[in-house]
């Protein structure tokens, strides 16, 4: 079985566990009352391929009950099949909404058995496989909307489902957006507010809940340079790659520079992002591993720069699905210098460079090499490269002391850039 067949199967079983049920907790079995729109008013309130971005296609809808979620047996009684859409942009990520008519205590119904998934387990084709169910701060999108999400281990890759459950008056919505590693919240978030627009209900405002709002995005101090980069919101509560730069090939090897934010509320340290890279027919075509993160250590809202490194040749357009890890920062391994000059510079042979300096603002010695990476943006703010090198002593740095440094940029463009700079804690 092919992971995106497993992946479609799971989002399916979702779909259709959901909102092909009466209300959970109701009691009787009954369907739901109201005067909602019609089937046919329903299915011309479905987004369709010119609602969506540029690249993805129409997929045809779930079809099928699902089920497999023990959570979710409550979910039972007389069938209200939803109308359906499904889009996906290469082989991931896949979108799908579904809409049927419902009142609050069908809403209430869906989200308490969604509120009760912890650990659950989904059959398919033979194989068990194990998801965590958690509850995510999303917009509100209508009269009511919670939102949560599923992550599952497929054949060595993480799978995460997002889900947005919806009611607009005598509407109930159910939007997913499925994906290797972490599912772009950003993205899915602005398409379930499509789906609430075309049922003609505005915005609603940010939904109550126990999860904290993440922090504002900021960018290290630690950092200098003259970008001002667009950096799209984290998913609270979590450590994720809010944005994938440009394809970078070099000399047979491929970087790919991406850009991880903090959205917990707590400050974190050695962050490593990695994962594979997809051809559009869903083969695995290489494996990535980060190098030199800028900064090392980030407080909540901040955000890191991380060249994503591959040892084969990755083609523009392919699909990359990036996981991180980190450590709390009393776990740290690296510091982070400051960077306080960064000049662009033409050499003799008209190639650039960014030279500066970097200073040790810290307590204790920084051991080196001392890494420095420029990270080169567009004059829009869209990460399009990354480039690093060492300081010109490439040793220790004592708290207060500097080195200098030159990273030749060969020929890649670089109108706008930030630098940053690391080493290795010096242990006693």
């Amino acid at each position: 079985m092919t992971r995106r067949s497993t992946l479609v199967l799971m989002s399916v079983a979702l779909v259709f566990s959901l909102l092909t049920g009466a209300a959970a907790g109701a009691g009787k079995g009954r369907t739901s009352k109201g005067h909602g729109l019609t089937v046919a008013q329903l299915r011309s309130r479905l987004l369709t391929i010119s609602d969506m971005p540029s690249g993805w296609t129409v997929q045809p809808p779930s079809a099928g009950s699902g089920g497999g979620f023990a959570c979710l047996a409550n979910l039972t009684g007389p069938k209200a099949n939803p109308v359906s859409a499904s889009f996906q942009e290469g082989n991931f990520p896949q979108f799908e909404e579904s809409l049927r008519s419902g009142q609050h205590k069908d809403f209430v119904g869906i989200t308490n058995a969604l509120s009760s998934c912890r650990n659950e387990t989904f059959q398919s084709q033979g194989t068990t496989y194990t998801g965590q169910f958690e509850a995510l701060s999303m917009p509100r999108m209508a009269a009511e909307s919670k939102a949560y999400e599923v992550t599952f281990n497929v054949q060595g890759f993480n799978v995460a489902i997002e889900i947005n459950v919806f009611r607009a008056g005598s509407t109930l919505g159910l939007t997913t957006l499925a994906d290797f590693g972490q599912a772009e919240t950003q993205l899915f978030n602005q398409l379930t507010q499509s789906v609430v627009n075309r049922l003609g209900v505005p915005a609603g405002r940010q939904s109550g809940g126990t999860s904290q709002q993440a922090a504002a995005p900021t960018i290290s101090p630690d950092l200098t340079g003259t970008a001002q980069p667009i950096i799209p919101p984290a998913k609270t509560g979590r450590v994720s790659v809010v944005s994938v730069g440009a394809v970078q090939p070099e000399s047979g090897d491929t970087v790919v520079p991406v850009i991880v934010r903090n959205g917990t509320s707590g400050t974190i340290s050695n962050i490593q992002v990695s994962g594979p890279a997809l051809n559009p027919q869903g083969q695995v075509i290489g494996s990535g591993q980060s190098g030199h993160v800028a900064p090392e250590n980030l407080l909540p809202g901040q955000v890191s720069f991380v060249p994503v490194s591959f040892q084969s040749t990755v083609p523009t357009g392919s699909d990359f699905h990036f996981s991180v890890t980190y450590d709390p920062e009393s776990n740290s391994s690296r510091l982070d210098a400051k960077v306080t000059q960064a000049n662009l510079i033409t050499g003799s042979g008209g190639e650039s460079s960014i030279v500066g300096e970097v200073i040790n603002p810290g307590p204790s010695s920084i051991t080196g090499p001392i890494s420095v990476t420029v990270f080169c943006f567009d004059s829009s703010g869209h990460l399009i490269a990354a480039q690093s090198d060492f300081t010109a002593g490439s040793g220790n740095i004592a708290p207060g002391a500097s080195d200098s440094y030159q990273v030749t940029l060969l020929d890649q463009s670089c109108p706008t850039y930030l630098v940053g700079s690391s080493g290795w804690v010096t242990r006693g």
